[in-house]
C-alpha cells in the first residue's frame, strides 16, 4: 500500500515538473518571438530569422502544449508573432494550420491579441491563394481594431484587405477593355484595392509609421503598374525604396528593387535580368523561399524571351523543386505550364504535352478554375496543331464552360472561335492565330 502511494506521489511530482518545464519553454519561446517580431523588418532581420529557425522545434512544442492545455491566448500571441517568420521561411501551410486552430477557439475574446492573430492568419491564407478565407480573416480583424479604436491595427487590416482584393482581381474575373486585348482586373476588386490602400496609407502617414508607409506605397505602385500607369508606378515604388533604404529593411529593399525591375520596357531588356538576379541573391541570403521561387520564375521568363532556353529551363526546374518542398501545388502547376510552353518552343511536343498534363492535374486538385481553363486551352491548342480534333474539341469546350462561369468574355470568345474552326474545318484550327 505504501509503495502504491509512493509511486502515485512520484508520478504526480514528475507530472508537475513536466508541466512547469513546458510552461517555462512556452514563455521563453513567446518572449523570443515577440522580441523578434519587429526585427523581422529591420536591418538585422537575417540574424533574427536564423534565431527563430533554431528555436522552431521549441515553438512547435509550445504551440502543441498550448493547444492541449487550453492556453488559447498564448496560442494567439505566439502565432501572431510568428506569422512573418513562417511566411519568409516557407512554412506557409504549417503556420496557417497553427493560426487557424488558434483563431477558431470559441472562447477567444475580441481583443487586440485576437485581431493580430487574425491578421497573420489572413496574410498566410492570401499567400496560399485562399482569398475568400483571407478576406474573412482580415475583415474580422478590421472590425475588432475599429471597435478598440486602434489606428495602427485599422491601417494594417485595410492594407491587407486591399492586397487581398488586388490578388483576387489578378486571378479572378477579367474583362476585355479594347481591341488591343488588354485585360483588366475585375473592376470591383481594383476599386476596392485602391480604396483600402489609400485609406490605410493616410492613417499610416498620420501615425508617422515609415515602414508601413513604404509598404502602402509599394502596393499602390503595383496597382498603378497593373493598370498601365507606369510613370505613377515608378514614382510610388521609388518613394518606397527610399524609405526602405532609410530603415535598413533588407526584405523591403529587395521587394522594391523587384517591383521596379518589372517596369522594364520589355522582357528582352537585359537590365531587367540583372535587376532580377540581384533580387534573387538578396532573397537567397535571407533564405526567403517564397521570394526565391518568384525570382526564379521571373528569371526563367526573361531568359526564355531572350532565347536563352537552357537557362530558362534551369530556373524553372529549380523553382519547381522548391515549390514541391513548400507543397505549393498552384505554383507547381504554373511552373509545369511554363516548362511545357518552353518545350513546345524548342520543338519537343511530347515533352511539352507531358508537362502541361501534369500541370492540369495539379490545377484541378487545388481548385483554381482559371488555371484549369488555361491549361485546358493550351492542351486544346496542341491537339489542334497535331490535327487531332477529337482531343482538341473537349478541351476547348470545357475551357469555354469555365471561362463563361468566370465571366471572362475575351477568353470565352477565343474558345468559341476555336470550336467553330474545329467543327467546320477540323484541320484548320492549327493554322489560326492564337
Amino acid at each position: 500500500m505504501l509503495e502504491t502511494i509512493r509511486q502515485f506521489a512520484l508520478e504526480r511530482l514528475v507530472s508537475s515538473e513536466m508541466e512547469a518545464a513546458q510552461r517555462q519553454l512556452t514563455e521563453f519561446v513567446l518572449e523570443l518571438a515577440e522580441r523578434a517580431e519587429p526585427e523581422l523588418t529591420a536591418a538585422d532581420q537575417v540574424a533574427w530569422l536564423e534565431r527563430l529557425e533554431r528555436e522552431h522545434d521549441n515553438a512547435r512544442a509550445a504551440l502543441r502544449w498550448c493547444s492541449v492545455n487550453g492556453q488559447g491566448d498564448l496560442s494567439l500571441r505566439l502565432g501572431g508573432a510568428l506569422w512573418r517568420f513562417w511566411s519568409t521561411r516557407g512554412y506557409l501551410g504549417e503556420g496557417s494550420r497553427w493560426l487557424d486552430a488558434a483563431v477558431a477557439d470559441p472562447t477567444s475574446a475580441a481583443t487586440g491579441v485576437r485581431a493580430k492573430a487574425l491578421n497573420g492568419a489572413g496574410n498566410l491564407a492570401r499567400e496560399l491563394g485562399e482569398y475568400a478565407r483571407a478576406k474573412q480573416l482580415h475583415t474580422e480583424s478590421l472590425a475588432i481594431w475599429r471597435e478598440l479604436g486602434n489606428t495602427y491595427g485599422v491601417a494594417d487590416a485595410l492594407n491587407n484587405l486591399g492586397l487581398t482584393a488586388l490578388y483576387q482581381g489578378d486571378h479572378g474575373i477579367a474583362t476585355s477593355l479594347n481591341d488591343l486585348g488588354n485585360v483588366a482586373r475585375a473592376q470591383g476588386n481594383t476599386n476596392a484595392a485602391e480604396q483600402y490602400y489609400e485609406e490605410s496609407l493616410a492613417l499610416r502617414r498620420e501615425l508617422g509609421d515609415k515602414r508601413r508607409v513604404a509598404a502602402g506605397l509599394t502596393n499602390l505602385g503595383i496597382l498603378a503598374r497593373d493598370q498601365g500607369d507606369r510613370d505613377k508606378a515608378a514614382t510610388l515604388l521609388r518613394a518606397s525604396l527610399l524609405l526602405r533604404r532609410e530603415l535598413g529593411d533588407q526584405r523591403g529593399i529587395q521587394a522594391a528593387l523587384y517591383n521596379l525591375s518589372t517596369l522594364a520596357a520589355n522582357q528582352s531588356d537585359f537590365a531587367a535580368r540583372v535587376y532580377h538576379q540581384e533580387t534573387l541573391a538578396l532573397r537567397r541570403a535571407r533564405d526567403d523561399k517564397a521570394g526565391i521561387v518568384a525570382s526564379l520564375n521571373d528569371l526563367g521568363n526573361i531568359a526564355r524571351s531572350q532565347g536563352d532556353y537552357g537557362a530558362a529551363k534551369t530556373y524553372y526546374q529549380e523553382s519547381l523543386e522548391l515549390r514541391a518542398e513548400l507543397a505549393d501545388r498552384r505554383g507547381q502547376a504554373w511552373v509545369l505550364s511554363q516548362l511545357g510552353d518552353l518545350a513546345l518552343v524548342q520543338g519537343d511536343a511530347q515533352q511539352g504535352l507531358e508537362y502541361l498534363e501534369q500541370g492540369l492535374l495539379l490545377s484541378r486538385t487545388h481548385g483554381k478554375h482559371h488555371d484549369v481553363a488555361t491549361a485546358l486551352f493550351r492542351l486544346g491548342m496542341i491537339a489542334a496543331a497535331k490535327g487531332d480534333a477529337a482531343r482538341a474539341e473537349p478541351n476547348f469546350a470545357e475551357s469555354l464552360t469555365i471561362y463563361r462561369k468566370l465571366g471572362d468574355r475575351r477568353r470565352a470568345s477565343v474558345c468559341e472561335e476555336r470550336l467553330d474552326l474545329i467543327r467546320e474545318f477540323p484541320t484548320a484550327a492549327a493554322r489560326a492565330d492564337a
